[in-house]
């Protein structure tokens, strides 16, 4: 009886919930975006700018004579994509924590228009309750699946300890190319993010008086 009066009370509670939110949109929405700044301030680091720096391009010069199969790099040519490819990974990072600062900044300030928007205790029109709603559902579905990377930037960082030599040339190229694909996933997550607040932030200030 206990496990069944449990499980109504779950089900009742949910129920609430949903209804809170439906009601609510600017609360739902709150909570979906700051969720995702979470998200994107839980973004991993980048490494490996010792191991990139001692892959030196001396040891290889001496392999621009092999003869290669057409489209094939040299050790050469790969050690200098690697360089290329590790730069463009570093900017792409620095690009990301700017971006999810001013992401941040936006969520920051929409939620202090929100609580004046309450303490005024104005009401949203049903098509702006609408759009906000499908601003929060966009919201919630990117943010599963940037959720399917969490974690693999690190991994594949990981992967190349140790591995930093001529040996492993094309394993580092493949995990690189693959970190640098991840990070411009982030970035349109994070331009994403920020739009959508700055959109809602748009639609709440609309209702505000002016200063």
């Amino acid at each position: 009886m206990k496990k069944i009066m449990l499980g109504l009370f779950v089900v009742l509670l949910g129920s609430l919930l949903v209804g809170c939110s439906a009601l609510d949109p600017l609360a739902s929405f709150e909570r979906a975006a700051g969720s995702n700044v979470t998200v994107i301030d839980e973004f991993e680091d980048i490494e490996g700018d010792d191991d990139v720096a001692a892959l030196s391009i001396e040891k290889t010069t001496i392999l621009l004579s092999t003869t290669l199969a057409d489209g094939e790099m040299t050790d050469l040519e790969k050690v200098q994509y690697i360089k290329t490819l590790f730069q463009e990974i570093r900017v792409l990072h620095a690009e990301n924590v700017l971006a999810g600062e001013e992401a941040r900044t936006s969520w920051q300030t929409l939620k202090a228009n929100v609580t004046i928007f309450r303490e005024q205790e104005l009401t949203l029109t049903e098509d702006d309750k609408a759009l906000i709603q499908s601003y929060r559902q966009t919201l919630v579905d990117e943010r599963t699946t940037i959720l399917a990377d969490k974690g693999e930037v690190r991994a594949l960082f990981v992967e190349l300890r140790g591995k930093w030599n001529l040996d492993n040339l094309d394993l580092i190229i493949t995990n690189l190319e693959a970190i640098k694909v991840i990070l411009q996933e982030r970035s349109a997550f994070i331009d994403l993010v920020n739009e959508s607040v700055i959109a809602v932030d748009a639609i709440v200030q609309t209702y505000l008086p002016i200063v």
